[in-house]
């Protein structure tokens, strides 16, 4: 059988090619019948996307109907910290951007930096001090426009936002950055919390109330489901962090605001408009159709049609 680390491995490896071959399936399909596919495959059942009801059935909904200019330059990273620093909010600074890591080779960084993507989730890249070897960071990235690429068939946004690179200034003091703080919010005002912790190495959730009140729910079903993360205590930064939240998500139906809490600070991460690509189970279910009663979706009248609509 193995050692339960090499069991995971197993199991990710499995998760990962059963994830591409569905998402390479759907994405010669029309769009609205490869996100009924993914959202059969990953929900193990049938949306109900022209009268959705459930949260993650609204976010499939914004996926394929919501074309307005403030969701589509929500999933450019470096768009997102312009406007939080024209709100007077604190971001990560940024080092470098663009699409040649050889001038990255030439920038003076810091012991501690981050490389990411900026139109694409989930992938990021710890550095220390000066790059001696830029071929090494080639092959660390070689993958990452293909992955971003996938994630930009199946999210409309992600698609919009500029192709290129960005380095920021890790937060906090240690190797990895501090826990995701990620508020749900709905017509600007946070209803939900989640903590995430030791992403990278050991990753764990929960969810709590925005009173601090710690939820059993979960994100998965069976071996993909997320382990709880033990309760913490209330963070001194909690009204901080809700009134950062709320000042990001003023226009918007709904928004998740990803934010981090460094001594008495609060750092704005990024927002996004499509948590987990509406495809990820909320456990117990009715949790699902809970969260999706706070939102509601705009009238088909703001709704604006580009070209790239249905992507």
């Amino acid at each position: 059988m193995g050692s339960p680390l090499i069991q995971h491995a197993r199991r990710q490896a499995i998760k990962g090619a059963l994830d591409r071959l569905v998402h390479d399936v759907a994405a010669r399909m029309p769009a609205a019948l490869g996100r009924h596919l993914l959202y059969l495959e990953s929900q193990h059942r049938l949306g109900r996307f022209r009268h959705p009801v459930t949260f993650s059935e609204k976010v499939n909904w914004r996926i394929l109907n919501d074309r307005r200019e403030l969701i589509r330059v929500s999933c450019d990273k470096l768009a997102t910290k312009d406007r939080a620093r024209r709100l007077g909010l604190s971001v990560a600074a940024t080092l470098w951007f663009g699409t040649d890591l050889e001038e990255l080779a030439m920038v003076r960084l810091p012991e501690r930096w981050v490389l990411k993507p900026n139109d694409g989730c989930g992938l990021v890249h710890f550095g220390r001090g000066p790059i001696a070897d830029v071929r090494a960071l080639r092959q660390v990235t070689r993958d990452w426009a293909r992955r971003s690429a996938r994630t930009q068939r199946s999210e409309w946004a992600y698609f919009q936002a500029r192709p290129m690179l960005l380095v920021e200034a890790m937060l906090g003091d240690g190797d990895l950055p501090p826990p995701d703080i990620k508020v749900f919010a709905f017509d600007g005002e946070p209803v939900l919390i989640s903590v995430d912790e030791g992403r990278f190495v050991d990753h764990r959730r929960r969810f709590y109330t925005t009173e601090w009140r710690a939820l059993e729910v979960r994100l998965g079903g069976g071996w993909r489901q997320r382990p709880l993360a033990p309760i913490r205590a209330r963070p001194l930064t909690l009204p901080l962090l809700l009134d950062v939240a709320r000042a990001m998500a003023q226009g918007y139906d709904f928004i998740r605001v990803d934010l981090y809490s460094v001594d008495a600070s609060v750092w704005v991460g990024e927002i996004t408009p499509y948590p987990g690509g509406g495809l990820v189970r909320f456990w117990p279910r009715a949790f699902d159709v809970e969260l999706g009663r706070h939102w509601r979706l705009p009238p088909a009248a703001v709704l604006v049609p580009t070209p790239a609509a249905g992507r």
